[in-house]
């Protein structure tokens, strides 16, 4: 006697499979849920701070706690327009321009969802212009964050929210939320040797100071005592990542040249 399972795979037609499949077989596998995560950054004007946009859930699991603006993906929607939508429903915050977002990775550490079986598809976004949140949704609050970074490379950021409480990674998010900021830290950080999409976050043009301020958030080698002539040398002159567009005087009493304005070359 035939398996049937062997004939539909290999005799019958497509159509026929995947008729018998829908009908007898999907259900023998588990199926989980997918849901994304979105790691917001933009460049503070007012501060001159580069933050990271953060809500505290309104239900449970993790009732109260902070976590990355983010929900499950709806059938026949792509990852990246999923991020956008939950974006904008629980913060407010309209994302434009999909060259502003990465795809970090999927994360299906088993039981990180105390709900049942699900897996993130976490991305970032280098968001610009800054605009103020407004929770809705699952979120009560929505709020820009100020990232503290690490001195040094064996340490970790923390954050400091608007109340000038500190935030810290391994106790104050939900679900495995600290594993995703700390994957997309170090992807950013990796990336600074070829890729500087980061940098769209401070606008159209730039010094090579708020550049060398920037990267220290990632990388603790781009502290204040790091040569700005270098940002220009390896990332305008070698790489061709950024571009000189002008100069600019920061202040009419300050003495020496003017500021070399910087801009992200797409």
């Amino acid at each position: 006697m035939r398996n049937e399972k062997q004939y539909y795979e290999q005799e019958g037609t497509e159509s026929e499979f995947l008729d018998w499949y829908k009908s007898q077989d999907l259900q023998n596998y588990e199926k989980p849920s997918v849901t994304i995560d979105n790691v917001i950054f933009a460049y503070q004007p007012h501060l001159r701070k580069l933050q990271m946009l953060l809500i505290k859930r309104a239900a449970h699991p993790f009732q109260g706690k902070y976590a990355l603006p983010g929900g499950f993906i709806n059938p026949n929607e792509e990852a990246k327009e999923a991020a956008k939508r939950e974006t904008f429903e629980e913060t407010s915050i309209r994302i434009e321009q999909e060259t502003q977002m990465w795809q970090i990775g999927a994360f299906s550490t088993p039981f990180r969802d105390p709900r049942g079986w699900t897996i993130s598809i976490a991305h970032t976004t280098f968001l610009y212009p800054f605009v103020e949140s407004k929770a809705s949704d699952d979120a009560f609050k929505a709020e820009w964050v100020t990232i503290v970074p690490a001195a040094l490379d064996e340490e970790e950021p923390c954050f400091v929210n608007q109340a000038g409480e500190t935030i810290h990674l391994n106790d104050d998010l939900a679900f495995d939320h600290a594993d995703i900021i700390r994957t997309t830290f170090k992807r950013i950080k990796e990336a600074l040797a070829y890729n500087v999409d980061i940098t769209q976050v401070l606008g159209p043009s730039f010094t090579s100071r708020q550049v060398q301020e920037l990267f220290y958030v990632f990388d603790s080698k781009f502290d204040k005592h790091y040569s700005l002539s270098n940002i220009v040398k390896i990332y305008v002159t070698r790489l061709h990542l950024l571009e000189k567009v002008g100069q600019v005087t920061i202040k009419k009493q300050s003495a020496g040249r003017p500021k070399m304005l910087l801009s992200y070359k797409k």
